[in-house]
């Protein structure tokens, strides 16, 4: 825990989720980070600062863990080939999202062209149709003009 950015990184990541963090100590550490005759041990950077993304473990069996947004960090930088694998993960991920996300587009504008159709094909208007359907008349609007989703009414 020498390097500034290795500082930055990890009290970022506190002032995100520690609401106990405290701002003035990482402060100072991080101005002393970097200088040639710093040293900050994981135990030392939890009693100052009151981090909660890095345990360490005294003792026996000592150990240190790092939340796994800090540990993937820390991973990347040791391996450019994890960092990869982590990136190629992202985005196929983000592009099944995108897709379901399109998908679910689609099929709303298919229910909402069935409902067109369908009430269009029996000759009623929409105040009509809501009669017999129990669909609200403005629902009926609003999916055939594509301004709503019908499963923004069912949930």
């Amino acid at each position: 825990m020498r390097n500034r950015s290795t500082v930055s990184f990890i009290g970022l990541w506190e002032l995100l989720h520690n609401p106990e963090f405290n701002c003035l100590e990482f402060e100072a550490i991080k101005k002393e980070s970097g200088d040639n005759g710093f040293v900050m041990t994981p135990k030392r950077w939890i009693e100052v600062t009151g981090a909660v993304g890095i345990v360490s473990k005294q003792g026996r069996y000592a150990a240190t863990y790092a939340h796994k947004d800090i540990a993937f960090e820390f991973a990347s930088w040791i391996s450019p080939e994890f960092k990869l694998y982590i990136i190629e993960d992202y985005q196929r991920l983000k592009n099944d999202e995108n897709s379901r996300l399109s998908l679910n587009w689609n099929l709303n504008r298919e229910i909402a062209k069935l409902i067109k159709d369908l009430r269009e094909s029996t000759g009623m208007s929409h105040k009509e149709f809501s009669e017999h359907t129990g669909i609200p008349v403005r629902t009926l609007e609003d999916l055939e003009a594509g301004r709503e989703s019908l499963w923004q009414r069912i949930e």
